[in-house]
C-alpha cells in the first residue's frame, strides 16, 4: 500500500510512504488461461534474484516467477508436446528435479530452466509410458524418488546426465515423498500401511513398521534425534523410534496428513480443519484450534522464526497462529483477492494421496512472505519480515527447506 499526504488546501505532498499490511496479498499470479501452479513450490535464489518455481497444468509449462512481483522470468516444457510435469519438484546441485507423465525424469537448470538431462531419454514410442514420478529427496548428488511402477529409484546427478543407480520394488505405491536421515538411510510411506527404512543403496529394508491396515502412510519427517513422525489415513499421528519401534501414537479429530517440526513442538492440521501443536517427546496435545468448517488442512504447516506458524486450508485461506498457544494472529482469504472474489472450488474433493496427486504445499520467501499454491492462482501474502523459515527448527516445512531437499 502507498500512502499519499495532502495539505489543508488539497495539495499533494511530494513524499509518499509505502506501508506493508501484514497478512494481505502482495501479488497473485495466473497464466493467460487463468490457470494456477499445481505442484509444491520451490523458492530459491537463482543467482540473480529470488524466484518461485512450480508447474502449471493448464498450459503445460514449468514456471520461474519473480518472488518480488510475480512476473514470469522463464518457462520450460516437457520433451513431447502436451505432456505434463506431474511430480512435485525439488532443487539440489543447481538442478530442479521433476517428473513428467511422458515417463521421463527431468533435470532443469536453475536460472534458465534449460534441460540439463532427462532419463531414460528414449524415443517417443518407448518413452511415452504415462507412468509418473513422485517427489525427490536428495543426499548430495544422489536422488531418491518414487515411481508409479511401485518402485523407489536412486539416481546420481552427474551434471550433464542422470545415472540410474538402483531401484527397490516396494510391491505397493510409494506415498508422498521419501526423506533421508543423517546417516543416509531413506524413509518412505506406502499405501499398504507401512513406514519403511531402507539403506542408502536400496539393497533391502532395515525395518518395516505396520502403522495402519491397508491404508496410506504419508508425510514422514525426521527429528534431530532420528525419530520419524508421519500421518496415516486413520486419524492417527505416529512417532517411530530410529530402531523401528513405535514411540507414541496420537489420535486427532481427523486425518492429519503432513506434520512439521519446530524447535519444541510438532504442528499438523487435519482434514476437519483443526490445527494441533503436539509434544514430540510424548505425543500429548499442547493445544488444538478449530479454524475452518466444511474445509480442511491437507498440506504441511510452515514454522517461522518469529514463533508463528502458518497453515493453509483447502479453500486457500492462510492462517497465522502463535506457536506457543495457538492464538490466531491474522487470516488471509487468498481467493477473495481474485476478480469476483474467487470461491470456485467449493465442490472440489480431496485428491488421492499417492505419488503426485496431493495438494501442493505452501512455501516462504527469505523475507518472510508466504507462497500459497492455490487452486485458481499462485499467491504471495505479505508476511513478517522478522519471520522467515525457522532455520533452527528440526523440519519446518514440507521436505524440510525451501528447496524441498528432504534431507535431515
Amino acid at each position: 500500500m502507498v500512502a499519499t499526504a495532502f495539505d489543508a488546501a488539497g495539495n499533494q505532498a511530494l513524499d509518499t510512504i509505502s506501508i506493508t499490511i501484514i497478512g494481505h496479498m502482495r501479488w497473485c499470479w495466473q497464466n493467460p488461461n487463468e490457470g494456477s501452479m499445481q505442484t509444491s513450490a520451490i523458492v530459491a535464489d537463482d543467482g540473480a534474484e529470488e524466484v518461485v518455481m512450480s508447474y502449471c497444468w493448464e498450459d503445460f509449462n514449468f514456471y520461474s516467477v519473480r518472488a518480488g512481483n510475480g512476473a514470469v522470468k522463464c518457462t520450460a516444457a516437457t520433451r513431447y508436446p502436451y505432456y505434463d510435469f506431474t511430480g512435485h519438484p525439488g532443487l539440489a546441485n543447481g538442478h530442479i528435479i521433476v517428473g513428467g507423465n511422458d515417463g521421463e525424469l527431468y533435470a532443469l537448470t536453475l536460472g534458465s530452466l534449460q534441460k540439463a538431462w532427462q532419463w531414460p531419454d528414449k524415443s517417443p514410442e518407448d518413452s511415452l509410458t504415462c507412468i509418473e514420478w513422485g517427489a525427490p529427496a536428495f543426499n548430495g548428488a544422489d536422488i531418491y524418488i518414487g515411481h508409479d511402477d511401485e518402485s523407489l529409484y536412486k539416481f546420481t546427478d552427474a551434471g550433464s546426465r542422470g545415472i540410474r543407480v538402483a531401484a527397490y520394488g516396494v510391491a505397493a505405491s510409494v506415498v508422498d515423498a521419501p526423506v533421508i536421515g543423517a546417516d543416509g538411510s531413506v524413509y518412505f510411506g506406502s499405501d499398504s500401511g507401512y513406514l519403511v527404512k531402507i539403506d542408502a543403496n536400496l539393497t533391502a529394508p532395515v525395518w518395516r513398521v505396520h502403522l495402519t491396515r491397508d491404508g496410506e502412510v504419508y508425510g514422514p519427517i525426521i527429528g534431530d534425534d532420528g525419530t520419524v513422525y508421519c500421518g496415516t489415513d486413520t486419524c492417527r499421528l505416529h512417532a517411530v523410534n530410529p530402531n523401528g519401534t513405535v514411540k507414541w501414537t496420537a489420535t486427532l479429530d481427523g486425518v492429519g496428513m503432513r506434520p512439521a517440526l519446530g524447535r519444541s513442538a510438532l504442528f499438523v492440521g487435519t482434514d476437519l480443519g483443526t490445527a494441533y501443536s503436539i509434544d514430540p517427546r510424548t505425543g500429548s496435545i499442547n493445544w488444538q484450534k478449530s479454524l475452518v468448517h466444511g474445509s480442511g488442512f491437507y498440506t504441511t504447516p510452515i514454522v517461522a522464526a518469529n514463533d508463528y506458524v502458518y497453515v493453509s486450508d483447502y479453500d486457500d485461506v492462510l492462517y497465522c497462529l502463535s506457536q506457543a498457544d495457538g492464538t490466531l494472529i491474522w487470516v488471509c482469504d487468498c481467493e477473495s483477492y481474485l476478480p469476483g472474489g474467487g470461491r470456485s472450488r467449493g465442490m472440489r474433493r480431496p485428491r488421492p494421496m499417492q505419488l503426485t496427486e496431493y495438494d501442493p504445499n505452501p512455501s516462504i520467501t527469505s523475507t518472510g512472505d508466504i507462497i500459497v499454491v492455490g487452486y485458481n492462482a499462485l499467491y504471495c501474502v505479505n508476511g513478517h519480515k522478522d519471520g522467515p523459515l525457522d532455520g533452527t527448527a528440526a523440519w519446518p516445512k514440507w521436505q524440510k527447506d525451501r528447496s524441498n531437499t528432504g534431507k535431515r
